[in-house]
């Protein structure tokens, strides 16, 4: 399909042949198409579900909603994605099979589904291509960075990116280097009256400054996202393993530091499970706690 929608079908027969006289098999893959065409403006790959029928719980429009993160469709994404950014780093890449695109690009998995003519498209282009009904969904990597994907018709949206104009002639897609900001969703602002009433510049310090960031008035897109409404109260979920990453801490020291700031009476904890998200922690900032403890450190500081 992506050869006749780019009239590329008269090199069929030489990528069939390509592939068998590396791997003694007759196949056509995108590794190989990826070696024929360097430039192509994204990253195809192609998956095959036999059971990808409204009779899988999996693919049914509820578990979408409510655990599209744990199903198998959204976990081999990560995995490609993974392996993808894996192959592009030099510092991590073992093995590359056939001919890869060249790092930055959006990566497409291909799948398919019952009833729908093609199959589907799994991307993380910055938008969607097509128009009507799409899925987008907001989720984290295996490495614990934000990641919008957009799942669409794969007809509608190879007819969409043909039209766009790439031929084997067009160059790569140009990457803007732009000076290198702080990871906005990593990190906190560590202040002096934090320090002092944890006792040191520990790990409770550090996730207490994260806590009071997730809380603040003017929260940004991905501080409101951490945020839960309980009958409790307005408290912060996050999972331990990536607020460990984000704080450049171990797993112990982020268990470490809520033990800390639940003894000293500034937090309340407790696991829940919430929107596909297995076994989060939910923390309940006491904030008359914090602001008594914070008012007597600046009274002492001045």
């Amino acid at each position: 399909m992506v050869l006749k929608a780019f009239h590329l079908k008269k090199h069929l027969f030489d990528m069939i042949k390509a592939y068998e006289l590396s791997f003694r098999v007759k196949r056509l893959t995108f590794a190989t198409f990826h070696q024929f065409f360097p430039t192509f403006p994204c990253v195809l790959d192609a998956q095959s579900f036999f059971n990808a029928t409204d009779k899988n719980p999996w693919m049914r429009l509820a578990s979408l909603f409510n655990k599209f993160e744990e199903s198998f469709v959204m976990e081999r994404y990560l995995l490609l994605l993974d392996r993808y950014r894996r192959e592009c780093d030099p510092e991590r890449v073992i093995y590359v099979d056939g001919g890869r695109a060249s790092p930055g690009l959006p990566l497409c998995m291909i799948f398919p589904c019952d009833g729908i003519h093609g199959g589907l498209i799994m991307h993380n282009s910055p938008e969607s291509l097509t128009c009507g009904m799409k899925l987008c969904f907001d989720t984290r990597d295996n490495d614990g960075r934000p990641c919008r994907v957009w799942v669409e018709k794969f007809n509608d949206w190879l007819e969409k990116l043909a039209s766009l104009g790439w031929t084997p002639e067009s160059p790569l897609p140009r990457r803007k280097f732009r000076k290198k900001r702080p990871i906005r969703s990593r990190g906190a602002i560590l202040r002096p009256w934090m320090v002092k009433i944890c006792g040191n510049i520990g790990p409770a310090a550090y996730i207490l400054a994260w806590l009071c960031r997730m809380m603040r008035p003017k929260a940004t897109r991905y501080e409101l996202g951490n945020r839960r409404l309980t009958p409790d109260g307005l408290g912060v979920t996050f999972k331990q393993d990536q607020l460990a990453y984000g704080l450049g801490l171990s797993a112990d020291q982020v268990k470490r530091g809520l033990a800390e700031l639940r003894a000293k009476g500034f937090i309340k904890t407790d696991r829940v499970s919430l929107g596909g998200f297995q076994n989060q922690t939910f923390v309940l900032l006491d904030r008359d706690a914090i602001k008594k403890a914070m008012k007597a450190v600046e009274q002492e500081l001045r």
